[in-house]
């Protein structure tokens, strides 16, 4: 299969922003990596939840690390680490009080990007443990990598107002189904990250897709940009892995259209809140030809699971 590039930090952060392993729940526990401090306290907003909001400081503004507070206080999931949520945002310079980059507020154009501080610095330690429906003021110092994404000087501060839309979901969901005989055994752990079991038979030579729990969502359309968690494993190889979402700790994003015909065959038609298991045949997958890890001639065998279509 084909999977994005891995964007840097900076890249997630920008493109998110220009273009458009676990979910919380909203009582969970989380621990905050910022607070409330003086640079929360010098900015100003106010507007609706998810409309543009109007934004006041005076230029100049300077923290040493990264501070957070909520403007609106949402009742919804908490976006805690390893979660990625959906926000609309504006980023301002706070030298300047230049407004940088923003979406859309249309409802559509929204950005996604990961609770994760080893990519995304200040930025997610200034949403992580506020919840959906939150508007979030993060004002962050001190992340170089973030400042140079935008064009600014290491030690120039930056103003984010966050509205967070959505935490999403990062394990399928679904009512358990009947698994038909012949295929691998999947175990689960309590993270819903899957372990697969080859049987010791020879392996199926046409696609075979099974239902491991059905979901209530949208189902998937043919072309669809999707949000999946993945394991991928060799059955002439024991089941040995060779590509997982969930060891990267974040659910991946791509189209429908950049993947092996057989792993495209195998989501489109069901609905988001899924998990799929399918075991694609040479000729679907990657024929004759090696890729990476993949030997020549290899049957693959997935866990999908189905988490959006964006």
């Amino acid at each position: 299969m084909r999977t994005p590039l891995a964007l840097t930090a900076a890249a997630l952060l920008v493109l998110g922003l220009a273009g458009c392993s676990q979910s919380g729940g909203a009582n969970v526990a989380c621990d905050p990596l910022a607070s409330p401090g003086n640079g929360t306290k010098a900015v100003s907003v106010s507007g609706d939840f998810g409309k543009k909001p109007e934004v006041k400081f005076a230029p100049g503004l300077s923290v040493s690390a990264t501070e957070s507070v909520d403007v609106i206080s949402g009742n919804g999931d908490v976006a805690v680490a390893g979660s990625s949520i959906t926000i609309e945002a504006s980023i301002y310079n706070g030298k300047t009080g230049e407004l940088m980059q923003a979406t859309a507020y249309d409802g559509k154009s929204t950005a996604k990007i990961p609770v994760d501080v080893t990519k995304l610095g200040g930025i997610s330690k200034a949403v992580q443990c506020h919840k959906a429906g939150s508007r979030v003021v993060g004002v962050i110092g001190n992340d170089e990598t973030l400042a140079k994404s935008l064009n600014l000087s290491k030690n120039d501060t930056i103003v984010v107002v966050f509205d967070i839309v959505k935490v999403n979901p990062t394990k399928a969901t679904g009512a358990a189904q009947v698994i038909p005989d012949g295929f691998p055994q999947v175990v689960l752990n309590d993270s819903g990250v899957p372990g697969i079991t080859i049987p010791n038979t020879p392996a199926p030579t046409e696609l075979k897709i099974a239902v491991m729990k059905k979901g209530n969502g949208e189902v998937v359309p043919a072309h669809a940009n999707v949000t999946v968690q993945y394991l991928g494993v060799v059955w002439e190889k024991n089941a040995q892995p060779f590509d997982s979402s969930w060891s990267r700790g974040t659910p991946a994003d791509f189209s429908v259209d950049g993947v092996v015909p057989g792993f495209r065959d195998a989501i489109v038609g069901q609905t988001v809140g899924s998990q799929i298991l399918v075991v694609i045949p040479p000729a679907q997958g990657y024929g004759d030809q090696a890729s990476g890890a993949i030997p020549a001639n290899s049957t693959l065998v997935f866990v999908i699971d189905i988490l959006g279509v964006n």
